[in-house]
């Protein structure tokens, strides 16, 4: 039982968070709807703003919030694409760690002892940053499943955050992206929307690039069947 009290943690921690309602407080409505305000001090406290968005990414990827996204629209909207990147990415970096052990700690024993799993992790170990880099960057993946599947696995914590940092700036940049236009478009009356990650122009290059990170898992592959 000891071996699951973080991730249990974890989870009375979210289930609270849910509870109390202040999810309703981490939400697109709530940003849309209080985006003047925001803005406004936000341009008279820069420094702060920074420092609160980076301690709210990382607590929502250290909680596998699944709604934070909108923190990435927010750091957009609130410091502009290259800042509010670099804050969003690092907080949500930090933040990946605390899942990740937490399903280390839990489950990579089991994975570890099972035969048919165990031959599927060494597998996965051996090609850890490549298959990492596959689905930091492909958009289908949800974040925290990525963090608690890579560390059952038990992956090097070291590939697990340079991975993390580099895959997901791709989908980060353009969330801020999606952020920093929110003025104009709710001027206009139109509410920001990440669906726009779906979209064929955007999705299928992404796709793309996440397959280019299998190749030398592929070619791996061939070279040594042809042995």
């Amino acid at each position: 039982m000891k071996r699951f009290s973080w991730l249990i943690f974890l989870i009375v921690v979210l289930l609270l968070f849910y509870i109390s309602g202040l999810h309703r407080h981490a939400s697109l409505a709530a940003l849309q709807h209080h985006h003047v305000w925001i803005k406004n001090w936000a341009l008279q406290h820069r420094i702060s703003a920074a420092l609160i968005l980076l301690a709210c990414s990382l607590s929502a990827a250290a909680l596998s919030y699944p709604g934070m996204a909108v923190f990435a629209l927010a750091g957009g909207f609130i410091l502009g694409i290259d800042l509010g990147t670099l804050i969003v990415l690092i907080g949500n970096t930090i933040g990946a760690i605390v899942p990740f052990l937490a399903s280390r700690q839990a489950f990579s024993y089991t994975f570890d002892q099972h035969p048919k799993l165990n031959k599927t992790t060494r597998h996965v170990q051996q090609h850890q940053c490549w298959y990492l880099l596959f689905v930091r960057i492909t958009p289908v993946f949800p974040f925290w499943l990525v963090n608690l599947v890579a560390g059952a696995l038990n992956l090097r914590l070291r590939t697990f955050i340079w991975t993390t940092g580099i895959g997901c700036l791709p989908s980060t940049v353009i969330a801020t992206a999606v952020g920093s236009g929110m003025n104009t478009g709710m001027t206009q009356g139109n509410a920001a929307n990440l669906n726009i990650i779906f979209q064929p122009e955007i999705f299928i290059p992404l796709t793309a690039l996440a397959l280019l990170t299998l190749i030398p898992i592929t070619c791996k592959g061939l070279d040594l069947s042809s042995k």
